[in-house]
């Protein structure tokens, strides 16, 4: 890994519009019972809806000292437990399909039947020098995944593998 002059950290966030719309509902529920003389459960919709609007959480990664993290945020203030990157060998963008498994019961016997809902999604992954299991860091959509593998990669000066795709390749090698 390359050798920072500074730390630059990065940071993702999380953030939803659905999460977005549900503390602003909650803030006009709030306000609403607020002034229909609900005092009480209006505060308590408000102070949720602002709790909600104010809240992230993501991951950081510091290159001077080559460490990173989970990050929780609230009103700035983030916490997390920072983990070495020291034997960081490279990082993966691995594609996954989420979805549910039902089991009917039918005359001729049992079907299944699947609902892959979440397919195109990947996990940023980075994988350690002699680990057996790798880290897994976020979920993203596969495009957004691989930019976001591509500017790490850029950043700590590591390879990183794409396995999004079912021809699976290094798009990023070490420079020398």
């Amino acid at each position: 890994m390359k050798n920072m002059e500074k730390s630059i950290t990065f940071c993702e966030t999380e953030w939803k519009q659905s999460t977005m719309l549900v503390a602003g509902l909650l803030g006009i529920f709030g306000l609403l019972a607020f002034y229909n003389h609900a005092v009480t459960f209006g505060l308590i919709l408000m102070a949720f809806s602002i709790f909600l609007a104010l809240f992230r959480y993501g991951y950081e990664i510091d290159g001077k000292r080559l460490k990173w993290r989970y990050v929780r945020s609230f009103l700035g203030w983030k916490s997390g437990d920072w983990q070495s990157l020291e034997n960081l060998d490279y990082i993966s963008v691995v594609g996954v399909v989420r979805g549910s498994n039902l089991r009917v019961p039918t005359i001729m016997g049992a079907m299944n039947i699947s609902d892959n809902k979440h397919r195109g999604t990947c996990y940023l992954q980075f994988v350690f020098v002699n680990s057996r299991k790798p880290e897994r860091i976020f979920m993203y959509d596969s495009e957004e995944g691989v930019e976001k593998a591509l500017a790490i990669g850029n950043y700590l000066d590591v390879e990183v593998y794409d396995c999004t795709t079912p021809n699976k390749q290094w798009i990023r090698t070490k420079t020398n």
